[in-house]
């Protein structure tokens, strides 16, 4: 039996140098890809440097001014510090001297001092209060005594506080 040429047709197999070519270009696509990639990331590496150089700055910078701060607010301190001492010093000096020298002013220099009427609005709290004491009368009593609230009270709640 003679085989007929026309019934199969023989394809020419696909060689192997064919397969490894694409694969090859494959490979070579995906290696352009990453070296792309990998030259991005290298930019962002040195951007970031970059930005962390100048914070670094920066940081350092306000170190150094917030030591500054911090020295002048203490010397600051200790200067307040030291002039309030000096004018508490200086106050306690000169009341001191004034003490020393009232001895020396004579009774006849010091002008006699005006008598005082007596104020119409105290009343002695040994008393007890009636109705015709007026509420700032009421009110002083009540101070005296401590009572609590009498600055709310009305005249009638003083009195019966008070009794």
């Amino acid at each position: 039996m003679a085989k007929s040429s026309s019934s199969k047709i023989k394809r020419p197999k696909a060689s192997k140098a064919s397969k490894a070519d694409k694969k090859s270009s494959a490979l070579e696509t995906e290696l352009a890809a990453a070296r792309a990639r990998i030259k991005k990331l290298k930019g962002t590496v040195v951007s970031l440097e970059k930005q962390a150089r100048k914070l670094e700055k920066k940081t350092d910078r306000l170190k150094t001014e917030l030591k500054k701060a911090r020295s002048g607010a203490v010397s600051k301190a200790k200067k307040v510090g030291a002039e309030g001492t000096a004018k508490v010093t200086k106050s306690k000096r000169v009341r001191e001297a004034l003490v020393e020298h009232e001895d020396v002013v004579p009774a006849e220099d010091i002008a006699p001092a005006e008598e005082v009427a007596p104020a119409t609005d105290v009343v002695p709290a040994a008393e007890t209060p009636t109705a015709d004491l007026t509420v700032a009368q009421l009110r002083a009593v009540a101070r005296e005594r401590g009572i609590a609230g009498y600055s709310r009270m009305r005249k009638d709640d003083l009195i019966a506080a008070l009794s």
